[in-house]
């Protein structure tokens, strides 16, 4: 204060020389003279000054703007907190996105960083993200204006090992798929949810297992028989999670044929006449290999030889691994291997998994067909010496339509004595034949006769057979007419000799 000043003069507050949190403030003056002509004084203001806080503004920088899902701890937050006079703020930001809290920033000099505290803090997608100054004694609260960081779907990256190939058909438990899904970047996420696990077949996928991860990693083995015979693409296919994508890789597995299955036949009844073959049931049954867990199909011959007598066709059982299935001869179908004992046979065909097999051999025994013959005359009665007047029908009927006509021979008799010439027997004349008697054969004598005929076959398939008439034949004495002649008509007494 100098003598030009007339008393007065003016000051300005040092900035925060006062602060906000003991404000109001009463301000005062004390004047100290330069001479000792005046008295020092004192004064104060009539009201007090009050200190409020100085007004801020927030900046925010997110880097990267896009990072992968498990790795949002790499992303940096980078805040500037300004003030609308000299000061410098301090104090913290928060970082958020939505209500979630990224990270907490502790200001030096009005700026500062920090980092995702969490690596799966954001889902996948596009966030928008904001940092708010929190209020101190000297500074305002503020808020940025809106970020965005953009949080990608995590790659995946799927691992196949198949142990236990090549693999037997209707054994393929035995296979095991293990599967590793790993998670691409510095994270150390492990994934999880289900692994599928299917092999191509014409063209389609077909379900094998499905493999549940823990930490990442998990086995399964396929259901037995799902897969016929042949080397198959596998794919495990991870459907991803949560923040986590897609993956698949394939392999490779071989299912190979299984064992010889066991094949047995057997016969109902083990006896049977020619021409009743039909009668005859055949029964299959083919049963898998030990531990295999399918059933053989297809079809089975039975057989005689090499001539197949009938087909099978074979159907599961409630027993799993095993499969039966039955035919029937038809008529005469053992006509080309005669009569007598024959050896029958049970061929699987084999069905691409199971392969082809035989029975031990089975005993057929097959008998003649018996036969009825008989024979019936035109008369019953005869005169010595024209027995041919009566022709003898004769008739061969074999005992099942099927092995008939009859043929052979026929021979006709009256006790030892025999009648007719032999009867030939063909297949035209379709079992009956008719002779007539030999002339004076038979004599009045011995009669009446009951007539024979025995048939003899000409193959072995009939039987022999003889029958006899109803009513025995009568031979009854020839008529005679009798005549004389004298010569000379005339002679002399004592010369008649």
């Amino acid at each position: 204060l100098t003598a030009t000043d007339t008393g007065t003069v003016t000051c300005s507050l040092s900035p925060r020389a006062l602060s906000v949190g003991t404000s109001p403030y009463p301000l005062s003056a004390t004047f100290a003279p330069s001479t000792t002509n005046l008295a020092g004084s004192t004064g104060t203001t009539a009201t007090t000054l009050a200190v409020t806080r100085a007004g801020t503004a927030t900046t925010l920088s997110v880097s990267p703007a896009s990072v992968a899902y498990g790795d949002e701890t790499a992303v940096t937050y980078t805040v500037t907190v300004t003030s609308d006079t000299s000061g410098t703020p301090g104090g913290t930001v928060t970082v958020k996105s939505g209500a979630t809290t990224l990270c907490t920033v502790t200001l030096t000099g009005g700026t500062g960083t920090c980092t995702t505290t969490t690596d799966t803090a954001l889902l996948p997608g596009t966030h928008p993200v904001i940092a708010t100054y929190a209020a101190t004694t000297d500074f305002s609260g503020s808020t940025s204006p809106a970020g965005a960081l953009t949080v990608t779907t995590a790659v995946t990256s799927t691992a196949l090992s198949v142990t236990g190939t090549p693999a037997t058909y209707g054994q393929e438990t035995a296979v095991t798929f293990t599967v590793t899904v790993s998670v691409t970047g510095t994270n150390s996420l492990s994934a999880t949810g289900t692994v599928s696990v299917s092999a191509t077949v014409g063209g389609t996928a077909t379900p094998l297992c499905t493999v549940t991860l823990t930490t990442g990693a998990g086995t399964c083995s396929p259901t037995p028989a799902v897969l016929p015979v042949g080397s198959y693409t596998i794919t495990a296919s991870y459907g991803g999670a949560t923040g986590l994508g897609t993956s698949s890789v394939t392999g490779t597995l071989t299912v190979t044929s299984t064992g010889a299955p066991s094949v047995t036949l057997s016969l109902a009844p083990i006896a049977i006449t020619y021409g009743n073959e039909q009668a005859e049931t055949f029964t299959a049954t083919v049963t898998a290999p030990s531990g295999v867990a399918a059933t053989p199909t297809g079809t089975a011959l039975v057989k005689n030889g090499t001539t197949t007598l009938c087909a099978i066709t074979l159907s599961a059982t409630t027993t799993l691994g095993t499969a039966t299935g039955t035919c029937a001869l038809s008529a005469t179908e053992l006509t080309a291997t005669g009569l007598g004992t024959d050896s029958i046979t049970l061929s699987y065909q084999g069905d691409g998994n199971f392969p082809s097999a035989t029975s031990t051999p089975s005993t057929l025994t097959v008998n003649p067909s018996a036969t009825t013959t008989t024979v019936t005359s035109s008369a019953s009665s005869v005169l010595f010496g024209a027995e041919q007047a009566a022709t003898l029908t004769l008739r061969v009927t074999p005992a099942y339509g099927p092995a008939g006509p009859a043929t052979g021979t026929i021979t006709v008799k009256a006790g030892t004595t025999t009648l007719c010439a032999t009867v030939t027997l063909t297949a035209t004349d379709t079992g009956t034949v008719t002779c007539s008697l030999s002339p004076r054969a038979l004599s009045v004598g011995t009669s009446p006769y009951t007539l024979s005929a025995t048939f003899t076959p000409s193959t072995t398939n009939l039987a022999t057979s003889s029958g006899t008439t109803a009513t025995a034949l009568s031979v009854t004495k020839a008529g005679t007419a009798t005549t004389l002649s004298v010569t000379p008509t005339t002679v002399a007494y004592g010369n008649e000799t």
